[in-house]
């Protein structure tokens, strides 16, 4: 376990050719009684106000604008398609994450959404970010803070992983996935 900066992340997998990018986080609000977890995929633009603060939070305030800020319209088409390759793939896996965390029994379906998070631009993959719980709120913190919590967690997110991986495969007719 090393720090990368998040922009490396993608960087990392892409260098490994992994098959999915996953990036695990647990979530902070100022209101105490939020909680569930959510399920994040890339896009420029977030998908509601909530999404849009997360996003810059998690990106330390950093602009979201694509290639390198103030690129020419050719070089963010070219972007843009890159970016968009894996974008149905990682709905699918978003999906797929989101229903079996909320399968863990009195969790708030906090749905799945899409915001500019630096961690997933540049993945040539499937990307997600998923929000395990929040940390603000005294319950979530409890259960996150329990060893066997988060071995549930870690099992629903596996499951989610074969289950994606199994699609895959069979999309493909067979074949290895990392």
């Amino acid at each position: 376990d090393i720090y990368k900066e998040k922009e490396d992340r993608t960087a990392l997998a892409n260098n490994v050719k992994a098959n999915v990018f996953l990036s695990i986080h647990a979530n902070s609000y100022r209101g105490r009684g939020v909680h569930g977890p959510e399920t994040f995929f890339l896009s420029d633009r977030a998908s509601d106000d909530d999404a849009r603060r997360l996003a810059a939070i998690e990106n330390d305030t950093m602009e979201f604008k694509g290639p390198t800020g103030g690129d020419s319209d050719l070089e963010m088409l070219l972007w843009d398609m890159a970016q968009t390759r894996h974008l149905r793939e990682s709905s699918v896996l978003a999906e797929m994450i989101q229903s079996n965390l909320n399968l863990l029994g009195g969790i708030t379906d906090r749905g799945i959404k899409q915001a500019p998070f630096v961690v997933l631009k540049g993945a040539n993959m499937p990307a997600v970010l998923v929000e395990v719980g929040f940390l603000s709120n005294p319950d979530e913190e409890r259960l996150l803070a329990d060893a066997a919590y988060r071995q549930r967690v870690a099992d629903m997110l596996f499951q989610s992983l074969n289950r994606y991986r199994q699609r895959h495969a069979s999309l493909i007719g067979g074949g290895s996935s990392r």
